[in-house]
């Protein structure tokens, strides 16, 4: 199953996500802090980050989390995804790419790729058994790591 997510906006980091089979989707990412939420049919869900210097970022549905993610090391873009349905990995592709591939135990089951070098448009492909909120949350958070290298490359704090 694959996911096509649009920039809403030139001037942010927000999506919209087309072919969810739960509905209408899309994510946002709060301009001035690392959280947001994400829109899933009917559902909404929020991010929360745990902590001003913290690596830990956790899914909410009414305040209560459903799913975490941790950044162990700030200067790897890898982050341990612990939901309802297991543990995964999403980490970079590689040194030099902005995709990312996500991983349950050894095995990948899903990536998330822009659709070119310096393009913000994306693809989710996932295998059909990785709920729809979990590929969200780990697009969220790619998203989140773009926007921190765009930043860093612009001089933005």
């Amino acid at each position: 199953m694959m996911l096509s997510c649009v920039p809403k906006s030139v001037f942010n980091w927000d999506y919209r996500i087309e072919g969810a089979r739960s509905g209408p989707a899309e994510l946002s990412i709060n301009f001035f802090t690392e959280a947001g939420g994400i829109g899933l049919g009917p559902e909404h869900f929020d991010i929360r980050k745990q902590g001003w210097l913290s690596g830990r970022w956790t899914l909410e549905a009414e305040r209560e989390p459903c799913s975490e993610a941790n950044k162990p090391n700030p200067l790897v873009r890898r982050f341990v995804l612990t939901t309802p349905e297991g543990d995964y990995t999403l980490r970079a592709q590689n040194l030099f790419t902005r995709a990312f591939s996500i991983y349950h135990g050894e095995r990948e089951v899903g990536t998330i790729q822009p659709s070119g070098l310096l393009a913000r448009r994306a693809s989710i492909n996932c295998l059909p058994s990785i709920p729809e909120r979990t590929q969200l949350f780990a697009f969220w958070l790619v998203v989140l790591t773009w926007r921190r290298s765009a930043n860093a490359s612009n001089g933005a704090p």
